[in-house]
């Protein structure tokens, strides 16, 4: 269910969101098979494209609050971040993982380092993740040496 809002997102999310068919919708669903529950709130999925995208940055000002999306890539190709600079908050879901294996399939691992790097550069006092508790930056370090650790086992 969305509100009726309007959608924003990185333009490679919209170009892959492009693609999606009644194929892709039925593979989602059956990708739930041992989770009958989770299958069934699927059935009646709609796929809702983004109304307006960017490419690098975009700044909302939004009651009064400046919202800065930052796209910064690494964990998938259109992966962004969400910066509140006044109260030093950055929404940075699954660029930092928490006690967790990070996924990686569609990873690029050197945009990944530097978006870790472009995160502690902000000046954040709190990072909230895709998963786990909310953290302070230094959980960018623990992701990052995992990421050159597994870098320097693949051949």
């Amino acid at each position: 269910y969305f509100m009726p809002v309007k959608v924003l997102a990185h333009e490679r999310a919209y170009k892959e969101m492009s693609g999606y068919t009644e194929n892709f919708k039925e593979r989602v669903r059956n990708s739930f098979k041992r989770e009958p529950e989770i299958q069934a709130q699927l059935n009646n999925i709609i796929i809702i494209p983004p109304h307006i995208t960017f490419t690098q940055r975009a700044t909302l000002l939004y009651g009064g609050r400046r919202i800065e999306l930052i796209f910064v890539g690494g964990h998938t190709p259109a992966t962004s971040i969400v910066w509140l600079p006044e109260e030093k908050v950055c929404f940075v879901g699954d660029i930092v993982w928490v006690d967790q294996h990070p996924y990686m399939a569609q990873g690029n691992t050197l945009e990944w380092l530097r978006a870790l790097e472009l995160i502690r550069n902000l000046g954040a006092d709190y990072l909230v993740p895709g998963h786990g508790p909310v953290v302070g930056p230094e959980a960018t370090y623990r992701v990052g040496e995992y990421i050159e650790f597994m870098r320097s086992r693949v051949r």
